[in-house]
């Protein structure tokens, strides 16, 4: 199967994810606590599980475009159309990707290749995959490249944007709040039931693209 490596990918962030949450909840039980707001060390227990979600899910997406691209190029008129779509902005030099290059480049680089479909696939998984997907901008752009419909798959761009900004500040901040009473530097209160729902939901995510992306694999 071509998304044998996305799978493994997925279940082993599923896994990791929960650890950290078990994990919580057994530094709670071992220090007796069983009511009042979890310690900053707890809590970075829970900050790691939603990180690891986030990952997981920038990983498989990842790996899912490098296994099962060429594929479904060849079998979803979608995907056809977000490749020509690409193709037409490398050729006017308006690439997206982290290697932008001029248009005169990448037809160069093209029209020397022996086999020209599967070069223009490489540079299209180097864009799709060249920079994060951990924003719901990216998630709803990987999702269209797979030839899937965000509203079917049911991507909440609202939603989305929330946790990711939530897993930015942990990421990028260090989960800081600079805006506290007395100017003191504290970091935002997380509770798990919160961060457990978003990392659920990132993950659920990540079954829903990768489920339907494999039934269509194997149909017929």
């Amino acid at each position: 199967m071509s998304t044998l490596k996305a799978r493994i990918i997925l279940d082993s962030a599923k896994s990791s994810t929960q650890s950290f949450f078990a994990a919580f909840d057994t530094v709670r039980t071992a220090r007796g606590a069983t009511a009042g707001a979890p310690t900053d060390e707890e809590q970075d227990l829970l900050r790691a599980g939603l990180v690891f979600a986030a990952a997981g899910l920038d990983s498989m997406l990842k790996q899912l475009i490098r296994e099962a691209i060429t594929r479904l190029a060849e079998k979803n008129p979608k995907v056809q159309e977000e490749l020509e779509t690409f193709v037409h902005r490398q050729i006017r030099g308006d690439s997206e990707g982290s290697e932008a290059i001029s248009g005169h480049k990448f037809l160069a680089r093209v029209l020397v290749s022996a086999n020209l479909q599967a070069r223009l696939i490489e540079e299209y998984v180097r864009e799709l995959t060249g920079t994060s997907l951990q924003s719901a901008d990216q998630l709803f752009k990987t999702v269209r490249a797979l030839g899937l419909d965000p509203k079917e798959a049911q991507l909440d761009a609202q939603q989305l944007k929330g946790i990711f900004d939530i897993r930015n500040k942990i990421i990028h901040e260090l989960d800081v709040n600079l805006n506290t009473a007395r100017g003191r530097r504290t970091r935002h209160s997380r509770r798990k039931p919160e961060l457990e729902e978003h990392a659920r939901k990132l993950l659920d995510v990540g079954e829903r693209i990768l489920g339907e992306i494999e039934q269509q694999l194997n149909s017929a």
